[in-house]
């Protein structure tokens, strides 16, 4: 990431390489630039919106940023950013999943690891039950083929 352009509200982090799994002995890191908050956080806010909707898309950003940029984000390390458990963030993460219908890109869904409930259920369901293309599952799910 281009880091000369980080802005007000973002932070330089070192995320686990998308390709290389937590356990490891080979741990790869990459930097990327997550927007802890951002204007429109603030905006929201000021506007009334519950500070729970405000962590909990800001919990998604910041999973969905670290992803784009080659990274992979844990429950510890947005536990880490948000000074929060991981198990609190676990349960923000579970809402926006479940509210928006959709799988963020962790740790625990990509390498399988952790507690977190596999994402074979999730993949089995779209394709069987709702008669999706496993190709657009895939991309839903962040996953590969």
């Amino acid at each position: 990431p281009e880091v000369k352009r980080i802005k007000p509200g973002q932070i330089l982090w070192n995320a686990l390489d998308i390709n290389t799994r937590g356990d490891s002995p080979n741990r790869r890191y990459v930097p990327v630039v997550l927007s802890v908050i951002t204007e429109n956080d603030v905006e929201q806010l000021a506007n009334g919106v519950p500070m729970s909707v405000v962590a909990n898309n800001a919990i998604a950003r910041m999973y969905k940023e670290a992803y784009e940029q080659g990274g992979i984000l844990s429950t510890r390390d947005i536990g880490l950013l948000t000074l929060r458990s991981p198990s609190w963030v676990s349960k923000m993460r579970l809402n926006y999943e479940k509210e928006h219908d959709c799988l963020l890109p962790h740790t625990g869904l990509l390498h399988d690891m952790g507690s977190c409930i596999s994402h074979k259920t999730t993949i089995i369901r779209k394709v069987l039950v709702e008669k999706k293309d496993p190709a657009d599952v895939a991309r839903e799910c962040n996953h590969t083929q």
